[in-house]
């Protein structure tokens, strides 16, 4: 009778070894010499740590301990091969018993990078994986080990091979919060559900990137049992740098009017430091309660706060922050000034809240401001007191800063107006304080509320902040379709700012981009050469609306008004519905963001 066991086990198509209970080699099948690429001879005898690639040594140990304690465990690690090729593996290992001890350890294992070869369609899914342009793909199981990656050798400069078997967080910015974020995304997957947003990713180099991430349920497709997430990232870098270009164009097309009111500001000063002066006018500068040394102050207030207000980076920089610490900093700040009119502060700021992610300069921007107000506030008679207080709030998501005072208060009437530029109640001031405030706070996705019950009965100034900044408000895309194919695109806007900004970023992303000033110019274009494959177009300009020429575009080309894009800065909210329910044309609002665009030109594109 030949032995049926003995010829299972050298024919067996997986790569089979039996380990002693020291771990060492006591026998192997044809498949397993010809993955490891030594023969019977070379590996009986060998320890199997020895087989095992130096980094994934303590990990596969404990492995095996766990083995011998009774346990059956599955892992990926990377073997050395006898021709000296590094080889990721997925391994299974199970202890054998006989008369009540371990006799020895059954071990399983297979080239991670042979899984499927036979199939072509498995290989061309795999190639297609691992050329998304500036994407990156992995497969965790339930432990957030890394089981299958792709592409990381493009976004993170990182060896795949290297990377299997190493836990996830290895990709990301270190810190706790990376953590956090990891296991709240693969406990998500776990339990069924999707989780999509923006993770801060660690490249060889040291330089930390967003990336746009999600993650969806990997399952066995026989059993339907849970084995991990499958993740799928894209580095949204260039994406980040040109909505702050945007932005800041929005923002330069705004400083006309900043340059008109310092101007004003700055003729009215030096007009009431002429009265004082006694030149020009007639009146007693005595009288009207002026003095030169009052009116340079001023002055020198004004030219303070512009500073402050361009001072600010509006760029927001990815920061790891301490609340308390960041407190007590701005406290140190104001102290003098607080004890000049004999005023006391408080702090209630926990000791238990989070590392916020924010960007450290403009938080404390905004603490300095606010306190700074709190203390002007004050009576110079003493007794005045300042409080700061900080919570979680909106289920352990956003930050609450409360800064209130018991001084002289806002009147109700001008409440509305205290965020506003070169608005102040005290002569002495340029106004410009809240209103860096308030941009700071905007720009972080916060939000900014001033209270008063009236003169004399003092304020509070609440900020809500969510603990990470907004990065890109972008839905996940696989590829944008830029990037497969080029495309033509008509920029319509009378902004030559905004058609600038636009322009330079879809030509970053593969578009062939024309431009036009107005619905007329637009038409122009269409009319008299190729057309372009898509439209975007502003709603309101001076010769020819966007309303017109999408009118124009329904009766000759309807083919284009299906592929147009609408941009509007305001308007009346249902008069924007008719027209988007009439042409079927998404809508985004200005100021514009860089993906959303992008996300738009992908849905009116894929119309053909």
């Amino acid at each position: 009778m030949p032995d049926l066991g003995g010829i299972l086990f050298e024919r067996a198509p997986e790569a089979i070894l039996v380990l002693s209970p020291e771990g060492q080699v006591a026998s192997l099948n044809r498949e397993a010499q010809r993955l490891l690429a030594l023969q019977a001879d070379q590996a009986v005898g060998r320890p199997i740590l020895g087989l095992v690639a130096p980094g994934d040594r303590d990990r596969v140990k404990q492995m095996f301990l766990r083995v011998l304690g009774g346990q059956e465990r599955e892992w990926i690690s990377r073997f050395l091969r006898g021709d000296g090729a590094v080889r990721a593996q997925w391994v299974r290992a199970v202890a054998v018993e006989e008369g009540g001890w371990r006799d020895c350890i059954v071990m399983f294992t297979r080239d991670v990078t042979e899984a499927g070869a036979g199939r072509p369609e498995t290989a061309q899914l795999r190639t297609l994986l691992e050329h998304l342009p500036g994407q990156f793909v992995a497969v965790l199981d339930t432990g957030g080990r890394v089981r299958y990656v792709s592409g990381v050798s493009r976004t993170h400069f990182r060896d795949e091979v290297g990377l299997l078997g190493a836990p996830y967080t290895d990709l990301l910015e270190p810190g706790d919060e990376s953590h956090l974020v990891s296991s709240r995304m693969l406990l998500e997957a776990l339990e069924g559900g999707d989780w999509g947003g923006t993770q801060w990713h660690l490249r060889a180099d040291g330089a930390v990137f967003p990336a746009l991430t999600l993650a969806i349920p990997y399952r066995d497709p026989r059993t339907g049992r849970s084995l991990g997430a499958l993740v799928v990232g894209r580095d949204v870098s260039a994406e980040h740098r040109w909505r702050f270009r945007a932005e800041q164009a929005e923002r330069l097309a705004g400083v006309g009017g900043l340059v008109a009111g310092v101007a004003g500001q700055m003729r009215r000063a030096a007009d009431r430091v002429a009265t004082a002066l006694g030149f020009g006018l007639p009146d007693d500068a005595a009288q009207a309660g002026y003095s030169v040394p009052l009116e340079v102050g001023r002055v020198r207030a004004l030219v303070e706060a512009v500073e402050r207000l361009a001072g600010v980076s509006w760029a927001l920089r990815h920061e790891r922050l301490f609340l308390l610490h960041e407190a007590e900093r701005a406290a140190l700040e104001v102290a003098p000034k607080l004890a000049a009119k004999g005023g006391r502060l408080s702090l209630d700021v926990p000791d238990g809240l989070p590392p916020l992610h924010w960007d450290g300069e403009q938080i404390r921007a905004v603490l300095r401001v606010l306190l700074e107000n709190a203390v002007e506030s004050l009576s110079s008679s003493g007794g005045g007191e300042v409080r700061v207080a900080c919570s979680l709030v909106s289920g352990h998501e956003r930050i609450r800063i409360e800064v209130s005072d018991n001084g002289s208060g806002i009147p109700p009437e001008d409440l509305h107006l205290v965020t506003e530029p070169f608005f102040s109640t005290k002569p002495e001031h340029a106004g410009l304080g809240l209103a860096v405030v308030r941009t700071v706070v905007s720009g972080h996705g916060g939000t900014l509320a001033v209270e008063s019950p009236g003169r004399g009965r003092g304020s509070t100034v609440t900020v809500e902040l969510p603990r990470e900044p907004p990065g890109t408000t972008v839905r996940f895309r696989a590829a944008p379709l830029a990037l497969r194919a080029a495309r033509s695109v008509l920029i319509v806007d009378d902004e030559p700012t905004v058609r600038l900004s636009v322009r330079r970023f879809l030509e970053r992303v593969g578009y062939d981009v024309r431009e036009a000033w107005s619905g007329r110019s637009a038409l122009a274009q269409i009319t008299g050469g190729t057309p372009p494959e898509l439209v975007v177009t502003d709603l309101r300009m001076g010769d020819g609306s966007g309303a017109w020429l999408m009118e124009q575009l329904a009766r000759d080309f309807p083919d284009l008004l299906r592929r147009t894009v609408i941009l509007t800065g305001a308007g009346e909210e249902d008069e924007l519905a008719v027209l988007t329910r009439q042409t079927g044309c998404p809508l985004l609002r200005k100021p514009l963001e860089m993906p959303q665009l992008l996300d738009a030109l992908d849905e009116v594109a894929s119309r053909d």
